[in-house]
């Protein structure tokens, strides 16, 4: 809101936080507002279901809104723009990755219409802009595979090590009976 003062008039910039506002805390709060726990462990799929249109909502209005803004005039928002959404996205994909369903949903509903709309224009620079946030979203996409990758193997080595320790437990628990 504060960058984007300059070029946009402050209700629009205020609506459109509230906005952000709105899609960032209300599933939570609304979630809040509901039984938690009888919840979660009456209905796990309908968890599974609210945290994906929350991810899928929150995406979709950061990558849609954000387009009102977009000038083709004005590179300067567009290098901001870009600059937010790929910092956004980059710093929730490590965690939205034990979801890939979810990081999908959100990595390219908040992306993909901003890299659209930039390969789409008549300059170079806004399509060069474009297919480098395309870029993004492959590289994302990728690591938050790898993330999830490398999550499920240290859990898995995680069990393999406490199974070790209770068989090493035991044996040493037999060979001091035996002696």
């Amino acid at each position: 809101v504060t960058v984007l003062r300059q070029y946009y008039p402050t209700p629009a910039l205020l609506t459109w936080f509230a906005g952000v506002v709105l899609v960032q805390y209300g599933p939570g709060l609304l979630v809040f507002g509901v039984n938690r726990a009888s919840v979660m462990t009456q209905d796990p799929h309908f968890v599974a279901r609210f945290c994906l249109l929350a991810s899928a909502l929150s995406g979709g209005y950061w990558g849609g809104s954000v387009m009102y803004f977009v000038n083709s005039a004005q590179p300067e928002i567009q290098f901001f723009i870009a600059l937010s959404l790929g910092g956004m996205v980059a710093a929730n994909v490590s965690t939205l990755a034990l979801y890939p369903l979810m990081m999908r949903v959100y990595i390219l509903s908040m992306v993909l219409p901003f890299s659209l709309w930039a390969v789409l224009q008549p300059e170079m620079l806004n399509r060069y802009l474009g297919i480098g946030m395309a870029l993004l979203v492959g590289y994302l996409l990728y690591f938050g595979q790898f993330h999830i990758r490398t999550v499920r193997r240290t859990i898995e080595l995680r069990h393999e090590n406490a199974d070790l320790v209770a068989q090493l437990q035991a044996h040493t628990e037999a060979l001091e009976k035996a002696s």
